[in-house]
């Protein structure tokens, strides 16, 4: 039992390490607004749900789109309140 518990753990730490990876990557891509990189985690044929309209987005060339107008408001809101 304490084998299998001790496989377990290393299979949790592991895993949260892939995915603390993968999320510091966007977002360190969004923070720079490298949109390549920012791309490079998505499939060719994603369907991306947001929470303003259009709500949803079909494929990479409408989700860089969508992450390109995102860039540009960010700009315009950082500086406003900056």
């Amino acid at each position: 039992m304490e084998f299998v518990a001790k496989k377990r753990e290393d299979a949790m730490a592991s895993a949260q390490s892939e995915l603390k990876a993968f999320v510091d990557g966007q977002l360190e891509a969004i923070r720079k607004k490298d949109i390549e990189r920012l791309m490079s985690f998505y499939s060719p044929d994603i369907i991306y749900f947001d929470v303003v309209p259009p709500l949803q987005y079909t494929g990479a060339a409408a989700l860089r789109e969508r992450f390109l107008q995102w860039f540009d408001g960010y700009a315009r809101t950082h500086l406003a309140a900056g």
